[in-house]
């Protein structure tokens, strides 16, 4: 049987699929082609098992039939499961995330996961990954093994923000008048990121080169973010997510 068969075939006896996803803002933004596509196929009959650090986004814009929360943490080794998570039995899950180690394979012992479809060899059927390929078509793959038939490009609109975001980016662009305007992100995770002084060195350098382009470094952390003695550079807070993202959308560059 196709995988679509089998979905099919669990909704039809009254079980229950799923997906497990539990990666951050960035890995969430290329996979959401592939959960508009399965929530659009499947309205209302999915269940999302999601990691604690998935963005809302995901989780209130889609049709799915349930939400079922873990924990997840992100360590130096990668990702670890909780040892404690235990979501239901699911007849059929898509594991659609870009990783695998030996506390995920656990919680899908604990689960009672019927059939297993992911990305690496502890499944049932393996949908191929490979470095060599863009995170947003490897995450797309698992949609294709639903229904060949669908295409990226049919689900990769972008983003509708909300008023609050988009009334922010409106009055941010008034301000910024005639200049350019730059978001910077800075990688935060502990194996990508620089030093924070290489950072703030190549932010420097930058904004002093550029006079006149406004540079706007979008963090999580404001007060962990690179400190630059330079008139052009602005830091916005990250703790409306919507609004980052919207920023990020509406810059002339993004770094």
């Amino acid at each position: 049987m196709t995988v679509h068969e089998l979905l099919q075939s669990c909704m039809q006896e009254g079980n229950a699929p799923g997906i497990f996803f539990a990666n951050g803002i960035g890995d969430a933004i290329l996979a959401l082609p592939t959960f508009r596509a399965l929530t659009s196929l499947f309205p209302d009959k999915l269940t999302l098992v999601a990691g604690d650090s998935t963005p809302a986004f995901l989780v209130e814009r889609l049709a799915w039939k349930d939400i079922e929360w873990i924990s997840v943490r992100t360590t130096l080794g990668g990702k670890r499961v909780d040892s404690q998570a235990n979501p239901r039995p699911k007849s059929l899950l898509l594991s659609v995330v870009p990783w695998s180690n030996e506390t995920l394979t656990a919680m899908f012992g604990r689960m009672s996961v019927g059939i297993l479809v992911s990305h690496f060899g502890e499944g049932d059927i393996q949908v191929n990954f490979s470095d060599q390929r863009h995170a947003f078509d490897s995450a797309f793959d698992f949609a294709a093994a639903v229904q060949p038939s669908l295409t990226i490009e049919s689900y990769s609109e972008p983003l509708q923000f909300s008023r609050k975001a988009r009334h922010f980016v409106s009055e941010l662009k008034k301000c910024a008048g005639a200049s350019a305007l730059v978001a910077v992100h800075f990688e935060t995770h502990p194996k990508k990121m620089l030093a924070s002084e290489t950072e703030r060195h190549i932010l420097e350098r930058l904004a002093r080169d550029w006079p006149h382009v406004q540079f706007l470094l979008v963090a999580a952390d404001a007060d962990n973010a690179p400190r630059v003695n330079q008139s052009n550079v602005f830091v916005l807070e990250a703790a409306d997510l919507e609004i980052a993202m919207a920023t990020v959308g509406a810059a002339d560059a993004f770094i």
